[in-house]
């Protein structure tokens, strides 16, 4: 049984490392204050951390949400809006 989950592993650790792809892409759209929001809600006992290593720190549970309101946050950027 579980030669039968490893597969499944592999695909779900590609997913993973595709969404903290796309999460770090656009949090570098965003602005300076926005990047130490995120800091303390993904890693609020260390917002020295660089972008990179919190969203490492990301539980996958989380990642769909942060991503969400990563492009939230873009939108708002764009429409003069600090988000």
């Amino acid at each position: 049984m579980a030669d039968v989950i490893k597969p499944y592993k592999r695909i779900e650790d590609d997913i993973y490392k595709v969404a903290r792809a796309e999460l770090l892409a656009g949090l570098k759209q965003c602005t300076t204050y926005n990047h130490h929001i995120f800091k303390l809600m993904y890693s609020p006992k260390n917002v020295d951390l660089p972008l990179e290593q919190v969203v490492e720190l990301v539980k996958p549970e989380q990642l769909s949400w942060a991503i969400e309101q990563i492009r939230r946050t873009i939108e708002l950027n764009e429409g003069g809006k600090d988000g």
